[in-house]
Formats: structure tokens, C-alpha cells, sequence
């Protein structure tokens, strides 16, 4: 009998949390900001639904209110309101049961199909609190729908068995995905759409390593007042997955803490599990195809990390000694043309730089100095640290230089 909504309210939460975000263009014309959400929710419209219930959803930013958006980049303490700021836009998922499925923090994507925006989840799903089973799946889901009006609209395209350590233990940039738009299929000329549709779709697992597949649309279209337009979006995958980074690899190379800190009996170093965090992919300018993926290890307390590169084959690299990456994010080509162009020296430096082929890299890499031999008792401290790379403005002899 919790009274939830009263006439001024068209939208309940609590104990709602944001966990991912994704830009993308409003028909060429205006960038929207979507944020994909978990937390018990209710719409005060609907009467059919008479209380709150766990909602994975996804929600429009708000970037014309001033009090939504931060006015300079000092402006660090500003605070904002979720529910003012934000219009749900798709109720993916809703269940009587509380934190039955959650969304991996850095696992949205999203692609306009025809009229329709189709979008991409990366989630953590439960069949029971007590059930002790945990998976980690990709879900599709279109913008508008309605999980309690059809539950048919989810989609899930992949689903991997990842150690339940998970489903307590947020892991930042966890269930990273990436897809890669075919070019060849643009829409612009139909809804303005510059980005082309998704051919392949790439995502983290946890423990259990990377995998990519490629993807197709299928669209109904209906007569609606003497008009064609688009009824429903189904999202296939084309073929089985593939295994770039295996669990055996992840287990191998993203370590854990030192020995004193696997000794301590201290409960953050008490996990046994490690975990990627971050992906970002280089694709295959003929087919689209991955050819070869970045990614990081960290899994915060208990993890030392590591950052590393793998190929289609399953040939696994250190990239960066000692570091330790939550984001890995490519430089947009639209920022790359924006850099100037390499002098001799630097040319002549290319042979001794990360070759990304011809794509800056900008890299998100959360260094995580452990302190675990000298004080064992203080606290974990993290140091943010924004770093570039790019194969004319990068010499490993030199200091990293970037503009």
C-alpha cells in the first residue's frame, strides 16, 4: 500500500541507479543522450500496475534544462534530479523480484533501424536470488516498447554461465560491448542516419573472456494511415560466436592481487575470480569483421589488472606494462583529423610506436597503485589518468605527447 505517485509525479523510483550511458544523433541533427538504468520503478499512467517492481530501463537525457547539465567542466559538485532530468524511453525489463537481472556498467549500445532506434544491453541475469546460477547476456530491446505490454520485444542474442561473484560485486566497465556499423548500408538518405546499421557486435564476459559475432535485421513494415512504416525490428545473429579472448587467457593474464595481499583475511581481497574490464576493437575496413580487440583487466579490490591486445587467432600481447584499464575508448576520426600532422622526427619515431592502424587511441586508464606490502590496512588509492596514443605523436623513448 506504499503510495508511490501523487498528481504531480508521472515516474516512481527508488533506489533507481544509472548504470551506462550512449550518445547518438537524432536524425543528423541533434545528439541525444541515453541512460540505462536499474531500480524499482512505477508508472504513475499506468493503472493496470499497482506497485513498484524491479525495472532495468532506458531513459532520454534532458540536455535543454539548465539545471541538468553541468555548466563548465569546474562545476564538479553540481547535483541534478533523475527523475526531472530524464523521460523513460523503453522499459526493458520488470520482474517482482528485486536485482533478478542488472545492467553491466559500460554495456550499452545503441543503432537506428529505419524509424526505429534498436537498443543494446549488456546484463547480469539471475533465474533466483538462491539459485546460485549467473549469466551474463546481451539483450536487444526497441526504443518505445513496453516490457509489461510484451515481453517478446526483449531479445536476447547471447548468454555466457560467469561467476556469481559478479551479481554482488559491481565491476566498473565490466560488460563492455561495441558494435561496428557497415558503411555500405547507410541510411542517410532515408532518416538521416550517417552511421550505416551494425554488422558485428563484440562484449566482455567477465571471467570468461571476449566474444564476437555478426548480426542482421530483420523489419515488418505496416500500412498506419496510408503510410508505410516499421512495426517491429528483430535482431539475428548471423552465426555462432567467436572466442577471441578465452577464460583460461583471462585467468592467466589479468592477475590478482601480490601474495600479502591473497594471505590477508581482510574480506576486499577475499575473491578468487578475475575479470576484463574495458574492449574497444579494431574492425576490418573490407567485411567489418574484429581483427583485433583492446582490453583491460582490473576487477578493483583483490586485482592488480593488466592491459593487453588479441587477434581473430587468439594471440594474446601485453600492450602497457602496469597499467590497468576500467574504459578503453578509440579516438573518433573526427578527432584524429583534428590533430597535426606528424613532423620528420616524428615520422621516423612511427616505427617505434603502437601502430592502431592509423587510428589515434585514446585511452581511459585507471592506474591502480596497490599498496598492499606497505600498508596493508590503509585504503586502495586510485589515480585517474587520461593518456593518448596515436602512431604519429607517440614515441616509447620519448614522453607521451598529445594535444
Amino acid at each position: 500500500n506504499f503510495k508511490c505517485c501523487d498528481p504531480t509525479k508521472k515516474h516512481a523510483y527508488t533506489m533507481a541507479r544509472p548504470k551506462s550511458y550512449v550518445i547518438n544523433d537524432d536524425n543528423g541533427n541533434n545528439s541525444n543522450v541515453y541512460i540505462a538504468w536499474e531500480g524499482f520503478y512505477k508508472d504513475c499512467g499506468d493503472s493496470s500496475q499497482r506497485r513498484l517492481q524491479w525495472t532495468i530501463g532506458i531513459s532520454k537525457l534532458n540536455t535543454s534544462d539548465a539545471n541538468c547539465v553541468l555548466s563548465s567542466t569546474e562545476d564538479v559538485d553540481a547535483t541534478a534530479n533523475f527523475v526531472k532530468c530524464t523521460e523513460p524511453v523503453s522499459i526493458v525489463y520488470q520482474n517482482p523480484q528485486g536485482r533478478s537481472a542488472t545492467v553491466s556498467s559500460g554495456g550499452l549500445a545503441v543503432a537506428q533501424v529505419e524509424e526505429r532506434r534498436m537498443f543494446f544491453m549488456s546484463v547480469l541475469h539471475s533465474a533466483g536470488i538462491d539459485e546460485g546460477d549467473l549469466k551474463n547476456e546481451i539483450w536487444a530491446f526497441p526504443e518505445g516498447g513496453r516490457y509489461s505490454s510484451d515481453p517478446s520485444q526483449l531479445q536476447t542474442l547471447a548468454n555466457t554461465d560467469v561467476d556469481p561473484f559478479f551479481f554482488d560485486e559491481v565491476v566498473e566497465d565490466g560488460g563492455t560491448l561495441r558494435l561496428h556499423y557497415n558503411m555500405t548500408h547507410n541510411q542517410n538518405g532515408k532518416d538521416g542516419n550517417s552511421k550505416g546499421l551494425p554488422n558485428h557486435l563484440c562484449h566482455t564476459m567477465f571471467n570468461q573472456g571476449i566474444q564476437c559475432f555478426p548480426i542482421g535485421f530483420e523489419v515488418q513494415k505496416q500500412g498506419i494511415d496510408g503510410k508505410t512504416k516499421t512495426s517491429s525490428v528483430s535482431v539475428i545473429a548471423r552465426d555462432e560466436p567467436k572466442t577471441f579472448l578465452s577464460s583460461s587467457q583471462v585467468q592467466s593474464f589479468c592477475k590478482l592481487g601480490d601474495a600479502a595481499a591473497r594471505t590477508s583475511k581482510h574480506e576486499r581481497f577475499s575473491r578468487v575470480t578475475t575479470v576484463t574490464t574495458g574492449m574497444d576493437v579494431v574492425w576490418n575496413d573490407t567485411d567489418g569483421t574484429p581483427g583485433q580487440v583492446f582490453f583491460g583487466c582490473w576487477g578493483q579490490e583483490g586485482g592488480n589488472g593488466n592491459f593487453g591486445s588479441v587477434d581473430r587467432h587468439g594471440n594474446l600481447v601485453q600492450t602497457l606494462h602496469g597499467a590497468y584499464p576500467g574504459g578503453v575508448i578509440f579516438l573518433p576520426t573526427k578527432l584524429e583529423l583534428d590533430l597535426e600532422p606528424p613532423t620528420s622526427e616524428a615520422s621516423n619515431n612511427e616505427r617505434r610506436s603502437f601502430n592502431f592502424l592509423g587510428l589515434g587511441v585514446m585511452i581511459l586508464l585507471w592506474l591502480l597503485f596497490c599498496l598492499f606490502r606497505k600498508a596493508l590496512k590503509s585504503l586502495v588509492r586510485i589515480t585517474p589518468t587520461i593518456v593518448v596514443y596515436g602512431k604519429s605523436f607517440y614515441d616509447e623513448e620519448e614522453q607521451i605527447q598529445f594535444k
